[in-house]
């Protein structure tokens, strides 16, 4: 659950209502 505004990269995009990450982020994630 990612709470808080900026929680390791990851952020919220307002107009399409998802979570937005850079591809850095995303893979230090999911490795």
């Amino acid at each position: 659950m990612l709470i808080g505004k900026d929680n390791s990269g990851f952020g919220w995009d307002e107009r399409r209502q998802r979570i937005v990450a850079e591809d850095a982020v995303w893979n230090s994630y999911i490795s």
